[in-house]
Parts: structure tokens; sequence; C-alpha cells
């Protein structure tokens, strides 16, 4: 989880902890040595805060005070393993076995959460729902046994997935416990003035807010519960990579890491309605270099740069969606409008949708068209489903036309000559025909999150009824899809009610 730093001093001051004269537009310290001054951003740092943790043993101090390198309570993975109603795999195989809660020897720790990793990638439950993370996944045991927050966070993580396929909610219980332990970890590793730097604390750092994202550290059932709390410690991930600097992402396995995650980079400033840094010129080379398939996603030999172009264009629809809700808010509270600005939003916003429509057809050509089926599913209200030959192809499909929905509407706001309300119908009902086969399997919500949550504001009221059952059901494996957050049914704006009126 992440919280705001207490110091006021520019951020190279905090970072060597000396007293900072607050100067501006750059501190004494800086000029005496000849540095930039960063300036004084109220940046986010990693903090243990509050979550529900089911110990299992002795009270974990979350503020790290006797956590050494080496105390890092794994599950006893022959207990732990208790099957669920169809439970096999790995669990069957480490029923014979028996480790302490307390882990000894380091290499022993490794040689564990190895295990755990390798079982998830080859877990017939498990290998097609994780392949997203495999690339990044893979290269990990070789870097187990020395970091404990990266064993840590990644024993917690694997093992809540792992949990989930197996259906043990004893494993389930366990990772909770770990990652109780992982945020302690973190946080040294992060006060560390080298350590803050590494490919392990990176690691860790992701490991973690996949957890909020997947399992949630709040009470479901509370009043408090926080569905969004994963965005909280995404903002960190994001001040850290980018304290880290693009040149750092060229190594394989932090490039991988860096793909691999970039989904919720942009998730959390699209929902946050903030710009986003791999919009950036230097962040788009990095992420456009050529690279064997770092999707992991079943496309044809040499077609996953059409992927990573995707993503590309995404990073830059949280600047664009900003714009628009401010020039939004501007027209509803009786302001007058910049028409610069307004003409200006209108330009990027055609240009990215054309960008889209362009990359589309380029798509169409490596994932086969969905097909119309009649519906299989007696709680849906679409007497159709769309299928498709791989349910991360359905994701992609589903998330392309959410995204246009967000450009095709902030057009619409603007009174684009061209008019995309029956447009904007078609996709959203292709999005929820679609949530009947791309949300199957434990990465199902995860899948289908972000589209479904842009799709909702354009359901009348029926449909956002049925949506939010939907999502309430997800919950249970992935926590970010709590309704929670979701307007009331009924209560969101029909499509572009709200006009800004340029003459064009």
């Amino acid at each position: 989880m992440v919280g705001v730093p207490r110091s006021g001093g520019c951020a190279f001051c905090v970072k060597r902890r000396v007293k900072c004269d607050e100067a501006r537009p750059a501190c004494a310290n800086c000029d005496r040595y000849g540095a930039e001054c960063p300036g004084y951003d109220r940046r986010f740092k990693f903090v243990a805060g509050k979550h529900v943790v089911r110990s299992r043993g002795r009270p974990v101090d979350v503020h790290g005070r006797d956590l050494d390198h080496d105390q890092l309570a794994l599950p006893s993975l022959a207990s732990a393993s208790q099957p669920g109603p169809e439970s096999h795999g790995m669990t069957a195989r480490w029923r014979s076995q028996s480790y302490p809660m307390l882990v000894s020897p380091t290499p022993n720790r490794a040689q564990l959460i190895g295990n755990t990793i390798q079982s998830l990638l080859h877990n017939k439950k498990s290998a097609h729902e994780i392949m997203l993370f495999a690339p990044w996944f893979n290269a990990v045991p070789e870097r187990l046994g020395n970091k404990i927050a990266l064993d840590g966070a990644m024993a917690a993580f694997t093992i809540h997935l792992l949990g989930k396929a197996e259906e043990s909610e004893h494993l389930v219980a366990e990772s909770r416990s770990l990652y109780g332990q992982s945020l302690a970890a973190l946080q040294k590793a992060l006060n560390h003035p080298v350590e803050w730097k590494s490919s392990e604390t990176l690691c860790a750092t992701m490991l973690l807010a996949l957890f909020e994202l997947f399992a949630g550290t709040s009470d479901p059932g509370s009043r408090t519960a926080d569905p969004g709390s994963w965005m909280k410690h995404t903002a960190g991930v994001s001040f850290l990579i980018q304290q880290r600097g693009p040149d750092t992402y060229k190594e394989s396995w932090d490039r991988s890491m860096l793909m691999s995650f970039r989904t919720l980079l942009i998730m959390d400033c699209l929902f946050s309605a903030q710009e986003c840094f791999l919009s950036k010129k230097k962040w788009q080379a990095i992420i456009l270099e050529p690279v064997t398939n770092s999707s992991a996603i079943a496309l044809p030999e040499n077609s996953a740069w059409v992927f990573d172009l995707y993503f590309a264009h995404l990073a830059r629809v949280p600047g664009i969606l900003q714009r628009g809700l401010a020039l939004r808010e501007s027209t509803r509270c009786g302001l007058p409008v910049d028409m610069l600005q307004l003409m200006s939003l209108v330009q990027d916003t055609a240009k990215l949708r054309a960008d889209y429509v362009s990359w589309f057809e380029s798509f169409e050509r490596v994932a086969p068209a969905p097909t119309e089926k009649p519906s299989c599913d007696s709680s849906t209200i679409f007497d159709t489903a769309l299928h498709y030959d791989s349910v991360w192809h359905g994701s992609v499909f589903m998330s392309y036309w959410a995204t246009m929905l967000i450009l095709q509407e902030i057009l619409n706001i603007c009174q684009y000559p061209v008019d995309f309300v029956e447009s904007n119908r078609q996709m959203a009902n292709n999005i929820f025909r679609s949530i009947e086969t791309v949300r199957p399997g434990y990465m199902g919500p995860y899948r289908i999150g972000y589209p479904v949550r842009i799709a909702y504001e354009f359901g009348d009221t029926p449909t956002q009824i049925w949506l939010k059952s939907v999502m309430a059901q997800t919950e249970q494996h992935y926590a970010a899809t709590s309704p929670i957050g979701y307007p009331e049914p009924g209560t969101t704006l029909p499509a572009s009610t709200k006009s800004i009126r340029p003459s064009w």
C-alpha cells in the first residue's frame, strides 16, 4: 500500500536523509552538489497499511522490527494444500511433504517458491490462465533465495493464484499471512539507499499490487472495503518505475516486468483521470521496441507487435480523458469553454481514434473475428453470445471496443460532425455479449474488468442491474471488480446528453 512522505524537502535531500532548506526553484544542497533539484512533489511511498490478515501463527510486526532476512513464514504445503472439491496437480505431489512454518535455510525457501511457480505455470487448470505473466515468472526462480521482499511477495501471489486454481481456501488464507510479512520486508528494501532501485524490489512491489488486485486487503463484507486499493499501490509502482528511469528496462527481465504490468499502470491513470507516463516519447520507444512475443498471448509468429501497439495507443487515452472531463465539468458549471483547448482535444481524440481503427485492421489479420452463437447462460439477459478462438483474444476485442467508447463519446460531447451514438451502442452490446465466454477461469475477471466498467456507462437500467450482479460474482476471485464503486443503475448520464457546441 502507499502513503505520502512526511518530509517537505526535495526528493534528493529526502533520499540522502539530510535537512532541506526547501528553497525554490532549487534547494541549497542541490546547488552545492551540482545536482538537478527534483522538486518538492509529495510523492507516494509504500507503507504497511491496514489489511485483513488471517494469521496462522505468531503475529507479524508490520513495521518490520523483528523481521530479518530469513524469517519468512511459508505455509506448510502438506497441510495447506488441502484439496477442494476437484483439487489435483501440485497438491497431490506435495501432500506427502512437510515443511516448517518458519523456513530456515534460504535455499529451501527458494526451492519451495520456485516449485510453486512451476506448478502454477504447468498446472492444467492454471497454465493457460497465467500465460500473461509467463515471460516474467519464468525468470524469477533463478533470483529467489537472496531477497526476502521478492521471496515473500512471489510466494504470497503465486500461492494465492494456486489456491484459487486448486479451490483451496487454506492456501488462500496462507497467502494473506505471507502478504502481511511481505509488506514489512518491502518497506525495508524501499528505504535502503541501493536496494530500492533493484530489479528484485521492483518485482516485489508489482507482485504485491497484483495481490491487492486479485485478493483485496480489506474485508469485502465491511463498509470500509475498498475495491480500488490496488490503484494506491499501483501509483507507488508507477512512481518507482519512473524513478529508476527508462534505461533500466532494456534488460530482458526488467522489460518483461514492465510489459506484464503496463495494463495496470494505464488502468490506474485511466480510472484516476491522470496522464500516463507511458504516453511520453521515451517510454513509448521502450514499450514498442521489437522483442519476442512479450504479450505471452497466442499470436502468430512475428505479430506480437500488434498487441504491443495496442497498449502504446492505450497509454495515450488517460491524458485525453483527463482533458475531456475537465471541459465537461467546465460546461456543467456554466464556465466559458476555451475554444482553442476544445479544438486541440477534438484533433487529438480524432487522431487517436484513427490510429486505433488502423490498428484494429492489423489485429483482425492475426486474430479471428468472433462468431455469434445462442447463449448457454441462463442468467444473461442476452439471447446470443460472442465466441472467440482464445479468451485472451476476446479480452483484446472487448478492450478495443471499450477504448473506442471513450474516444467516440468525447467526440460526441464535443459535437463532432460524425455521430457515434449508434456505433457506441453496438460496441457496448458486443462487450455485454462477450462476458459469457471471456469471463470463465480465475483470470476471467482480469480480462473483462476494464471493458465492463466502461460499457456499464452505456447500458440501460436493466443491463446495469445485470452487470452489477455479474461483477459481484467475480469479486470472490478478483477484488478489483467489486461493484461497490459503480454508479447506481439508472443514474449515469445517457450518452452525449451533455454537449459542448462549437461552430465547426
